[in-house]
């Protein structure tokens, strides 16, 4: 796990090793041990490391091709060791004494630009070109990793953080209003490629790009998730059996540590799956697995039928099954919403959308660092993945014309249900077919009778009366009231894996030193499940079918069936109150920010957070939209010397 930069540029040279230094400097937090800079006359690049993986102790970047002409700097975990070895001719004892950036650099001498092709991992990469004077750049197809650049007439830089780039001379440190707008309204644009200030832009994930000394830029994308592809199988036991062994080699290959590995585990089926998948296979190595749950304070909310707030129970009717899982309870009770907001957007460089679901999350990490663990395991893909529920079942047979199989589950799913889920039902299946106008009026209508809840609180009625911006949305997948269009299952999830961005969060993460990967966002595995027929997730009124169906190999069957969805961060009203006076002087000094009133109500949220009896009438909904606009509120204030 590293942090990397360079400096390329065309005049004044001599000046690339300097800067380097200072980005070197200034990207401490993301790894704690200096490692080195190489530096011509027209480029310097270097990185810091943060011990991880067994192979790191061999890491000794910028790594130099055997003729010197590559120079090579990565943040890189492989995931393919043993089929880039085979494909590359490196022996097995070879294979032992080389680190993830010495099997990137080997891909990329015999493969040069399509070696992102050949990689499975999360990884962010750089490779200097000392003959051809060129840079050339890479991000995993998901983009776990980051990597950011600034460019001006004579001169290219890139870094793993922002933090970087800051001190570089000339560099415009303005917020990117459109990025703020889009983060507020929840549009996932993955072709933008902003970043949240304006001189600062992101290699996209998935995508590769070359830059020459002469400031020509070509970039493109190396690898997709398929829409149309499709896999057909002879049973249902022969998709079971082939899933089972997708999130078997998912799991396996993100145990690598030096250290100890970790899982955060809710009361949910994804975090669950993993944890029992884990706790499996490190038992067959004699090993332990720290499982941590987080726990509100039970004295700060209130227990709901359908939800549960108190995931712990559930957590520790898993953790019960290994003998090999030392299970925690984790508690934040001590922690602030504004404090820790601050740390997260100095360290993360974005506003955060879920700062109280990050808040646990870091108190777990710190946790687990403390007991001596490397990895933190975490299932955050899993609802688009493994646990899919199939709720797309409805339009495959409407675009299959399969009109039998569609009543059939019509009349499965709403046998012995209350009007209120028959209207939810009714809702969800001709909803996205209606015209824009009747979709307009009913979702107003809906949202007064709380079958939806408000997505739009708090945000600006200027950016919704802009015509322009109304334009913008309807080109991302939304109508202009904001509501989104339907997609089929395989659009959907390829527009959620490129616009799902936890880059910045997980290396915000090894700042606490720790690692965090999520064997649910798997690419392997996420092209398996792209192409199996929905049917698979959804049938005969189950829905996750393949997964439930896949965990009683390892689950009573209890334990599958009574599942029942958590409901985290209940406690953020409590925590909203116990703050009212900081929060209070955060929205007032927003006042004389008036270029982002285009963005948020302030206020609307001024009004709530002195009254606060708006927040009881949508059981945390709306509480946690309001934080959401506290924290680009915040990031606007924080950052206003920038603007």
């Amino acid at each position: 796990m590293s942090a990397i930069f360079g400096y390329i540029q065309s005049n004044h040279e001599g000046r690339a090793v300097s800067h380097c230094a200072k980005m070197q400097a200034a990207l401490a937090p993301y790894g704690s041990q200096l490692q080195g800079i190489y530096s011509d006359k027209h480029a310097a690049i270097g990185s810091r490391l943060q011990v991880i993986l067994p192979e790191d102790i061999y890491d000794h970047q910028p790594v130099h091709s055997q003729n010197s002409r590559f120079i090579l700097v990565a943040d890189v975990r492989l995931d393919n060791r043993d089929e880039l070895a085979h494909a590359l001719g490196i022996s097995p004892y070879t294979a032992k004494t080389l680190a993830d950036a010495d099997f990137l650099l080997a891909a990329y001498e015999k493969w040069r630009e399509k070696c992102p092709e050949y990689l499975i991992g999360d990884f962010a990469f750089a490779v200097w070109d000392t003959v051809e004077k060129r840079l050339f750049l890479a991000r995993d197809q998901l983009g776990v990793k980051p990597l950011f650049y600034c460019q001006t007439q004579d001169s290219f830089a890139f870094s793993t953080m922002p933090p970087g780039l800051f001190d570089l001379p000339g560099l415009n440190k303005t917020l990117d209003f459109q990025s703020l707008r889009n983060l507020a309204f929840v549009i996932r644009d993955f072709e933008m490629n902003n970043s949240y200030f304006e001189d600062i832009k992101k290699i996209l994930p998935a995508h590769a790009a070359i830059i020459s000394l002469d400031g020509n830029w070509r970039t493109w994308r190396y690898w997709d998730l398929s829409v149309s592809d499709r896999l057909t199988l002879n049973s249902d036991a022969a998709y079971q059996e082939a899933f089972l062994e997708h999130v078997n080699t998912a799991v396996r290959c993100r145990l690598r540590s030096i250290g100890g590995v970790a899982s955060q585990l809710s009361g949910g089926f994804d975090s669950a799956t993993v944890t029992t998948i884990a706790a499996r296979q490190l038992a067959d190595q004699n090993k332990t697995l720290h499982a941590y749950t987080s726990v509100p304070e039970l004295d700060w909310v209130s227990e709901d039928r359908r939800h549960i707030s108190n995931e712990f129970p559930y957590a520790a009717q898993i953790a019960g099954l290994f003998p090999n899982i030392v299970h925690k309870a984790v508690s934040t009770r001590e922690m602030k919403i504004i404090p820790f907001m601050n740390d997260f957007q100095e360290k993360a460089c974005i506003p955060g959308m879920n700062i109280t679901n990050s808040m646990w999350i870091r108190k777990i990490s710190d946790s687990a660092v403390s007991d001596g663990t490397k990895v933190l395991l975490t299932g955050e893909f899993g609802n688009f993945t493994i646990s899919y529920n199939g709720s797309h079942i409805y339009d495959e047979c409407i675009r299959d014309k399969n009109y039998f199989q569609f009543l059939a589950n019509i009349c499965k799913n709403t046998k012995s249900t209350s009007a209120r889920s028959k209207i939810r039902l009714a809702i969800e299946i001709l909803f996205p077919y209606l015209p824009e106008f009747l979709q307009s009026n009913l979702n107003q209508y809906i949202r007064e009778k709380h079958f939806l809840a408000d997505y739009t609180y708090g945000l600006s009625p200027i950016a919704m009366q802009d015509k322009k911006f109304l334009k913008y949305v309807t080109t991302q997948g939304r109508y202009s009231n904001f509501t989104r269009r339907w997609l089929d299952s395989r659009t959907w999830r390829r527009a959620f894996a490129f616009g799902h961005n936890l880059a910045e969060f997980n290396k915000y993460l090894t700042v606490s030193g720790i690692e965090k990967r999520d064997p649910t966002s798997d690419i392997r595995l996420l092209e398996f499940l792209q192409k199996i027929p929905v049917s698979q997730f959804n049938q005969n009124q189950e829905k996750s079918l393949l997964l439930k169906t896949t965990l009683k190999n390892y689950w009573p069957n209890d334990y599958i069936i009574n599942r029942i969805k958590g409901l985290q961060a209940e406690d953020t009203f409590q925590r909203i109150l116990n703050e009212r006076d900081e929060i209070e002087k955060i929205l007032g000094y927003f006042n004389k920010n008036s270029k982002y009133k285009d963005i948020i109500d302030q206020n609307l949220l001024m009004n709530d957070i002195k009254s606060t009896r708006n927040f009881t009438l949508s059981k945390t909904f709306r509480e946690l939209r309001f934080i959401r606009r506290l924290a680009i509120i915040n990031f606007v204030n924080k950052n206003n010397e920038f603007n």
